[in-house]
Formats: C-alpha cells, structure tokens, sequence
C-alpha cells in the first residue's frame, strides 16, 4: 500500500478546558484567525486525556467551540479520562483512538479498538488511530475503513517552520 505526501489542511492545538472555556480567550483565538485570513473551521481543538476538574465546564467550552466552527477532538482515547462519557458529552468530531488499542487488537484482541470504533460512530464523529508504526497495523486499519491514520509509518512529526519551507 502506498500513501502521497499531501500539504497541512488543518491544525490541531491542545487547550486547557478553563482557557477553551473563556470568552476572551474564544474572541481572542477569533480576530487572529481572522487577521491572519484562516479559516476556523481548518482549526481543531483536541481536549486530551487528562481528567478535568469539572467535565461540564469542559462540555460547554467544546460546545462554544464547535458552535463558533471550530473542531474538537478528543486525544487518546480509551486511556485516563478519555472515556465514552466523556465523548457522549462532548461529541467529538474526530475520536483519536490510543496507540494501546491498536496493539491490542494487533495482538488478537480486537473488541477494545472495534468498541472505539462503535463511539465513534455513536456521535457521527471521524476515527483517527495513533501509532501506525508498521505496514501491517497501516493495512489492518485500512481495512477497518477507518477515516485517518497517524504513526511514525506515515512520516515523523515536523515543525511547522518545516512545512512552511515546502511552500
């Protein structure tokens, strides 16, 4: 199987629920998008495992998000707090499923990552599965139709200096 190396469409930023929740920090985030001529829905939020201290503040900053065009992801699913309930409240438009579970299911224990799949689905978000670092595990979740794949297998992160350089 074979991949093409295509241009950066989107960004992903991890925020704090209390900073993804403040007003001033949402306009903020706003005008610069605006002044720099970016489109916000390109933009996504990924809202990582770490427990909150208060997952309704943390819904409600998703919701002000996703109301405002950006995206929300939810990091590492199936690990610490990035549970089903927290995608049920929060309703991802991408559920990053953890590299853990696709060693898993590598290793012939499949219902975790096929479970993910199914809240995924639930919510009508994207599944996006971490740390494809072999052919095998790129083929095996290709044909699991899943939506994106990220690993090491496919390319190595890079400063956003580097593919400024492209251009």
């Amino acid at each position: 199987m074979q991949c093409r190396l295509f241009a950066v469409s989107e960004c992903a930023a991890h925020f704090s629920n209390q900073r993804l929740n403040s007003d001033e920090n949402h306009q903020l985030m706003l005008r610069r998008l605006k002044a720099l001529g970016l489109d916000v829905h390109k933009v996504i939020f990924e809202v990582v495992e770490h427990q909150s201290d208060n997952d309704k503040t943390l819904a409600l900053a998703a919701a002000k998000s996703l109301s405002s065009g950006f995206q929300i992801a939810i990091d590492d699913f199936g690990v610490n707090a990035s549970r089903e309930d927290r995608v049920k409240a929060i309703r991802p438009n991408i559920l990053k499923v953890d590299r853990s579970l696709l060693e898993f299911y590598m290793d012939g224990d499949e219902k975790w990552l096929l479970h993910s799949i199914d809240v995924a689905k639930n919510v009508n978000a994207k599944v996006l599965v971490e740390g494809i670092e072999t052919e095998e595990q790129f083929e095996a979740m290709f044909d699991l139709n899943i939506d994106y794949f990220q690993g090491f297998h496919l390319g190595e992160p890079k400063h956003m200096s580097e593919y400024c350089k492209r251009k």
